[in-house]
C-alpha cells in the first residue's frame, strides 16, 4: 500500500458565458445582479465582477485562438452546455450583444468570492444581459 503524503488539492472551476447588449460596465453588472445601495455585502459582487471581467474572453476570438476550426455549437459542446444554452447563445450572437467566456477557479490566486463562485451554478437570463455560470449550462 502506498500513502501520499505531499500536498494534495482539490480545485475547483466554473465556466461562465456571458452576453451583454452593451458593452461590460460595473454598473451594468451590479444593476443586472440586482445590487442596489450601500450593503455591507456589496464588496462581494464587486470581487465577482473583478474576477469576471479579467477571466472573460470574447468567445469568437477565443474559439478562433484555442479551438481552431470548431463552431460555437461544437465549443459549448464540448465544455458540456446543453442544446438550451447553445441556442440562447447563438440567438444572443444573432443580435450583435457581447458574448464571452471564461472560467472562474479555486486555482488561480482570486479572492474567496471567485473560489465560492467557481463552486456554486448561477444564472441572469433577460433580453440584454445574460450570465450563465451553472454546471452545464441550461
Amino acid at each position: 500500500m502506498k500513502i501520499k503524503i505531499d500536498f494534495i488539492t482539490n480545485s475547483s472551476s466554473t465556466s461562465f458565458i456571458l452576453a451583454t447588449k452593451e458593452e461590460l460596465s460595473k454598473k451594468i453588472f451590479m444593476d443586472k445582479i440586482g445590487v442596489q445601495g450601500n450593503s455591507k455585502l456589496n464588496f462581494i459582487f464587486d470581487e465577482l465582477f473583478n474576477a469576471i471581467d479579467e477571466a472573460k474572453e470574447d468567445l469568437i476570438e477565443y474559439i478562433e485562438k484555442y479551438e481552431k476550426g470548431k463552431t460555437v455549437r461544437q465549443f459549448l459542446k464540448s465544455k458540456k452546455y446543453g442544446e438550451d444554452t447553445i441556442k440562447k447563445v447563438e440567438e444572443y450572437i444573432k443580435k450583435g450583444h457581447h458574448v464571452y467566456w471564461g472560467e472562474l477557479s479555486t486555482d488561480n490566486g482570486g479572492t474567496e468570492t471567485e473560489a465560492f463562485f467557481s463552486m456554486e451554478s448561477f444564472l441572469i437570463m433577460e433580453d440584454d444581459f445574460y450570465l450563465n455560470g451553472e454546471m452545464g449550462g441550461i
